[in-house]
């Protein structure tokens, strides 16, 4: 007698809860941030620093992508991605610490 129906009977509303959440948080979150990470790195001058961390995507999205279309060939694609997305995380806390800065500075604290 197998338990495998039982115990996939009461995780599956959790699974799907928790794959809409991990689905939202990259499409709503992180891809607008790899998009600014993006424009800052080429407005900022960093071009050398934005082709190496665009050449392993470049090449999946050029390559593998039409030979491997499973989720581990175009994994390595994310972390890449992420760096890109700290970026602007970063200039984002940086600004907000200059206008908390300027603020305590002039006196609105």
């Amino acid at each position: 007698m197998s338990t495998s129906n039982t115990s996939e009977g009461w995780t599956r509303p959790a699974a799907l809860v928790v794959g809409g959440i991990q689905r939202l948080f990259i499409t709503a979150v992180v891809l607008p941030l790899v998009v600014a990470g993006l424009i800052l790195l080429a407005l900022g001058g960093q071009g050398r620093l934005l082709a190496i961390l665009l050449a392993i995507p470049v090449y999946y999205f050029c390559m593998q992508s039409v030979l491997h279309t499973e989720y581990r060939y175009v994994l390595a694609i994310h972390y890449f991605l992420f760096v890109i997305a700290a970026v602007a995380i970063y200039r984002i806390g940086c600004w907000i610490r200059q206008r908390l800065g300027v603020r305590r500075a002039l006196g609105y604290s």
